[in-house]
Formats: structure tokens, C-alpha cells, sequence
């Protein structure tokens, strides 16, 4: 009898940097909770991608620009919590990144925090 295999690798930065200077094609798929998180993860995708379109397309917004750090903090840790394997990219929402080099180190870091 054979032994279960164990789980799967997780996708690094180093992975994802390899299959796309090699050519190989990556699969990227939004999910904003876990439950889709999960089945793309269980699905093989590469990565999982928690967008600030989640504004329009979970919140009815018109656009991104309203989407808080607050809310992507949030559906990132519902997303982390359905992936074992893929990477996760969790986007920053507008104007987070433009306060100053500081000030982007802090937002990001609260949002990897709580992934």
C-alpha cells in the first residue's frame, strides 16, 4: 500500500517568476471569499487574485476608487483562508500607494499581515 500523497507546494513568488519567464502560461482567477477562493485553488489555478473590483462586482460601486484598505484587508483574509496552494495577490486600493514610499511599507504590510 502506498502512502497519501502530501499536500502540494505552495506557489512562491520564485515559482511564479519562473513559469512566466519560461513561457509556461499561469492561470490567475478573482475570488473575494473563501469559498471561491478555495475552489480555484482546489480547481489548480496559479494564483488567486482578491481585486479592488470587488467594489463593483461584490459592492454594486460604479468604480474602484471607493474600495478602502479596510475592505480589501477583509476579503484578503477570507480568500487566505480558502488557499492552500495557489499564490495569493491582493490589490491596493486607490490611492494607497501613492501617500509616499512609508506610507505604502505600512498599508502593505497591514494588508499581508492579515492575509
Amino acid at each position: 500500500m502506498s502512502a497519501a500523497p502530501g499536500p502540494e507546494k505552495r506557489i512562491g513568488v520564485r515559482d511564479f517568476l519562473a513559469r512566466k519567464t519560461s513561457g509556461d502560461a499561469l492561470t490567475v482567477v478573482a475570488a473575494y471569499d473563501a469559498l471561491f477562493a478555495r475552489l480555484s485553488d482546489e480547481a489548480g489555478v496559479d494564483a488567486v487574485l482578491v481585486g479592488d473590483s470587488l467594489g463593483m462586482v461584490v459592492g454594486g460601486l460604479d468604480s474602484t476608487v471607493p474600495v478602502t484598505l479596510e475592505q480589501m484587508i477583509y476579503h484578503g483574509a477570507a480568500a487566505r483562508r480558502g488557499v492552500t496552494r495557489a499564490m495569493l495577490i491582493v490589490d491596493m486600493p486607490f490611492l494607497t500607494c501613492s501617500l509616499g514610499a512609508e506610507r505604502a511599507m505600512i498599508n502593505s504590510s497591514a494588508a499581508a499581515l492579515a492575509a
